[in-house]
């Protein structure tokens, strides 16, 4: 196995009349995160990812924060372990909102 099968990545597609760009907004190790779920914020450019730490098997271990602004070419502006058990069930369920760089839910 090479370094590269072990990168996940997720991707932008801009679809164009007769043509499409790809391009790659965050890439992350597979043998450390897996993917729990993602939100886009149209209005800010901003890509909202919710990561769990593959070693963790237990409820109780934090999930992974992470925002990226796409306009500013993929860089993340936030990251930071989510130990708070609430607001790990709202961005587990995927039943939240991202709306100009601000999360909603329960509403």
């Amino acid at each position: 196995m090479t370094g590269l099968d072990s990168i996940s990545e997720v991707v932008k597609i801009t679809v164009k009349y007769n043509d499409y760009d790809l391009t790659v907004t965050s890439r992350e190790n597979c043998d450390l995160y897996d993917y729990i779920d993602f939100k886009i914020d149209q209005e800010n450019m901003m890509l909202l990812l919710v990561l769990k730490k593959l070693t963790s098997d237990d409820e109780g271990d934090p999930i992974y924060l992470k925002f990226i602004k796409m306009d500013e070419g993929n860089k993340c502006i936030f990251d930071e372990d989510i130990h708070d058990e609430d607001l790990k069930g709202v961005l587990k369920s995927g039943y939240y909102t991202l709306v100009d760089g601000h999360i909603y839910f329960r509403n």
